[in-house]
């Protein structure tokens, strides 16, 4: 709240300073100005702070001196292992989750051009898993899987899905109106009265 937080860049340069970046620099100011003292705030971002320091301590930790992911735990034999994922997992499941979401939206992609067919192609997942113990045998199940699914058009599949739904949503709507009956028939019991 009082601007003692800083950030420092990995590299050695300044940060570019944007239009942007004055305006919230000034809007930054307003808030830290309208914050001063207010007690609700400061038990609001120290919790905050709080949370999302237990976090980022647990996420640095692997790389730290004993972590998984440290300098001297990284020897020849996991490069060689990991050789086939050159990428790291934030990337990738940002991809992945961009096309999920353009399937989910638009329904636009077929099975063989969906966002996990193009990144296994850029990314050598066929080649890890050919390299493990079993990786041929993996690789011609999953192959067959892949074409199963492939038989079926998006459309079908969309329709399949929207059968499901519609079965799932009826035996709500059965239950509501049985609901429903059930008060009417009180209702009319109690008027009888």
């Amino acid at each position: 709240v009082d601007g003692s937080l800083t950030l420092s860049l990995s590299v050695a340069r300044e940060a570019k300073v944007t239009p942007r970046a004055t305006r919230a620099a000034i809007d930054i100011a307003r808030i830290r100005e309208k914050a001063a003292g207010d007690t609700i705030i400061e038990k609001m971002l120290s919790s905050a702070f709080t949370a999302m320091a237990e976090g980022t301590r647990n996420h640095a930790s692997e790389f730290l001196p004993g972590g998984n992911f440290c300098s001297e735990k990284i020897t020849d034999e996991l490069r060689q292992r990991l050789s086939g994922m050159p990428t790291t997992s934030t990337s990738a499941e940002r991809t992945f989750a961009l096309g999920r979401d353009h399937d989910q939206r638009a329904g636009a992609c077929r099975d063989d051009t969906r966002s996990g067919a193009i990144l296994g192609a850029m990314d050598n997942t066929h080649e890890f898993m050919r390299g493990r113990e079993k990786g041929e045998e993996e690789w011609r199940m999953l192959r067959r899987l892949a074409r199963k699914g492939m038989k079926e058009t998006m459309a079908e599949k969309r329709i399949a899905a929207g059968r499901v739904a519609a079965t799932e949503r009826n035996a709500k709507l059965e239950g509501h109106r049985a609901k429903q009956a059930a008060k009417k028939k009180e209702l009319a019991r109690l008027e009888a009265i």
